[in-house]
C-alpha cells in the first residue's frame, strides 16, 4: 500500500468537507460525485481515488461527524460542568453543517441512515455508561432503551427546528434553541417529571398483569 502524503490528506479532507456541505443541503440522492468534486476543486477521478464510491464517501462523512459530535464529550459530572455546557452551546453555533448533515441523512433516507442512527445510540450508551461508572448518572432498568430515548430527545430540536421556532418565539438557530432548552431539560434529567413513583409502580403492575394474560 502506498504511503499517503500531506497533500493527499488535505485533498481528502477538502473532498469530505465538500460532500458534507452538499449532502446537508441537497441530500445524498440529490448530490453527485461530480458536484462534490467541483465544490472541492478536484477531479471526479480524485474523489474515486480517495473514497472509491459515493457510498464510501458518505460512510467517511458519517464517521467524521460522529467523531466531531462526540469528541471529548465529558459528562455533566465533570470537574467543570459549566465549561462543558458553554462548549456545547458554542458547538450548536459552530457545527451547523455537521448537525444539518445528520438531520438530512436521517430524514431523507431512514433505511440508509440506520447505521448512522445506530452509531449515535451506541455513542450515547457509552457516554451514559461512563456516567453510571462515575456515579453521576443513576443506573436504569434498560440502559439500551435509555440510550435510544436520550438520542431521540437530542435529535428532536434538530429535526423540528422550524416547528420549535414557532413555539419558542422565532428562535430557529440552534444556539438560541439550545439556550432556551438547557435549564428545563437539565431539570427534567436531574429531578425527573413525577413527584413520586406512583405512576411507575402502576405502569409496572399493569404490564405484569397484561403479561400474565397471554
Amino acid at each position: 500500500m502506498r504511503s499517503v502524503g500531506e497533500g493527499d490528506l488535505t485533498r481528502r479532507a477538502r473532498v469530505r468537507d465538500a460532500a458534507l456541505a452538499l449532502f446537508a443541503t441537497h441530500g445524498y440522492a440529490g448530490t453527485s460525485v461530480r458536484a462534490v468534486a467541483a465544490r472541492a476543486g478536484v477531479s471526479s477521478a480524485l474523489v474515486a481515488h480517495h473514497f472509491g464510491s459515493k457510498s464510501e464517501l458518505r460512510r467517511a462523512c458519517d464517521e467524521y461527524v460522529l467523531a466531531a459530535v462526540f469528541e471529548d464529550k465529558d459528562d455533566l459530572g465533570a470537574a467543570d460542568p459549566a465549561a462543558t455546557i458553554r462548549r456545547w452551546l458554542h458547538e450548536a453555533r459552530s457545527a451547523t453543517v455537521l448537525l444539518d448533515y445528520v438531520v438530512r441523512m436521517l430524514v431523507d433516507d431512514p433505511h440508509s441512515s440506520a447505521s448512522l442512527l445506530e452509531q449515535l445510540v451506541a455513542q450515547t450508551e457509552k457516554m451514559i455508561d461512563g456516567g453510571v461508572a462515575a456515579g453521576t448518572i443513576r443506573e436504569h432498568s434498560d440502559p439500551r432503551m435509555l440510550a435510544v430515548l436520550v438520542t431521540l430527545h437530542g435529535l428532536t430540536p434538530l429535526v423540528m427546528r422550524r416547528q420549535l421556532g414557532v413555539l419558542l418565539e422565532g428562535a430557529t438557530d440552534l444556539e438560541s434553541v439550545a439556550r432556551q432548552m438547557a435549564d428545563p431539560l437539565l431539570e427534567l434529567y436531574t429531578y425527573g417529571l413525577y413527584a413520586d413513583s406512583q405512576v411507575l409502580d402502576e405502569a409496572r403492575a399493569a404490564t405484569d398483569v397484561a403479561g400474565g394474560d397471554r
